[in-house]
């Protein structure tokens, strides 16, 4: 597994916990319950889809994550703009702050996925 493979593996799996971290909150204070808990769960569950691919090299599911990345950067979009009502508070600054840095990631993950090394990862399988 080559070392870019690796970074975005990890990367993934900390923005995992992060958004488990942000969903039990929301959980056990009822934040903005409705609309961040399911975005929450939204981006779990395709960060999941994604590190199968990275895993097990699935060919097939190379262009739905693709495609997948572009929602996941409109969704953390939804995101950000659901926690700038508590922008002042210090969880909605940190929502706010990884909902964006998190839409960067998912268009970055998206080039790096398209690129010659990453094919040739794919292709040794």
């Amino acid at each position: 597994m080559p070392n870019s493979v690796k970074t975005v593996f990890v990367i993934n799996l900390m923005l995992i916990f992060v958004l488990l971290g942000f969903g039990y909150q929301f959980y056990n204070q009822q934040v903005n319950p409705v609309v961040t808990s399911y975005i929450t769960m939204l981006i779990i569950a395709s960060l999941v889809v994604c590190q199968l691919l990275l895993v097990f090299k699935w060919q097939g599911l190379w262009r739905f994550v693709r495609i997948l990345l572009y929602i996941l950067a409109i969704v953390a979009g939804l995101m950000f703009l659901s926690s700038l009502a508590q922008f002042f508070t210090l969880v909605g600054f940190l929502q706010s702050l990884v909902a964006l840095v998190m839409m960067l990631y998912f268009i970055g993950v998206r080039g790096f996925l398209n690129s010659k090394s990453f094919l040739e990862y794919l292709k040794q399988a």
